[in-house]
């Protein structure tokens, strides 16, 4: 098949694992996970494919056109504006501070967020993000466990050590240190309130936001 033009139309077209409806993956949009390597929606169903087995993502990709893994190459290479963090004194509250040096994630996060009603700002590493948190005082900061300058779990740790940053949650999401000891170093060691393995999708985010905020407004400054 050939669009008007003559140039031919690719197609790749391809099972949801999960409503099992078909679609051409060409023309799919990549979800919204929080994750470096999203994958594509279901236009059916809503859902990706970013928490399939591995060997099943990479049969998916080993049988794409090179078209699609060229969209695939760019879609990691995006790039978008640095968020601008507003006054303190003028951020909405409750907010959420998010910690990662992933400006992709930055974007998709808030966008997230605001809808919640939120305020939001954002760091690139763990020494910024500790200083944030100091400077904005976030109900809520969600962190990537590896960060650059210092590690986002210690971080974590000092900011729940800190007097007037108590009650504050610190949430840790990781896709490196998935095994459950991390998870219970997390926790005990680094005091975090949840330690949570990407990707996690829009709902999830959603999900992780209002509890943990709600569960910091019964707990008061």
């Amino acid at each position: 098949m050939t669009e008007a033009s003559g140039v031919p139309t690719i197609k790749f077209k391809v099972d949801c694992p999960y409503c099992g409806g078909k679609y051409d993956a060409m023309k799919a949009s990549w979800c919204n996970c929080l994750s470096k390597d999203r994958t594509l929606k279901c236009p059916h169903c809503e859902e990706c494919f970013c928490k399939a087995p591995v060997a099943d993502r990479n049969r998916f990709w080993a049988g794409a056109p090179p078209e699609l893994k060229e969209r695939r190459r760019l879609q990691g290479l995006e790039k978008t504006a640095p968020f601008q963090n507003p006054p303190p004194e003028t951020i909405r509250r409750p907010m959420v501070l998010i910690v990662d040096d992933d400006r992709l994630l930055h974007s998709i996060a808030t966008r997230i967020i605001e809808r919640l009603g939120y305020g939001v700002a954002v760091a690139q590493d763990g020494v910024e993000g500790l200083a944030l948190a100091q400077q904005y005082r976030p109900e809520l900061v969600l962190t990537d466990a590896m960060m650059p300058k210092l590690d986002g779990r210690e971080m974590g740790r000092l900011i729940k050590n800190d007097p007037d940053l108590k009650n504050t949650h610190v949430v840790v999401i990781t896709s490196l240190y998935t095994d459950s000891r991390y998870k219970h170093e997390a926790l005990s060691q680094f005091q975090a309130d949840e330690y949570l393995s990407k990707p996690i999708d829009a709902r999830q985010l959603q999900d992780v936001v209002k509890r943990h905020v709600t569960r910091q407004g019964t707990a008061g400054r």
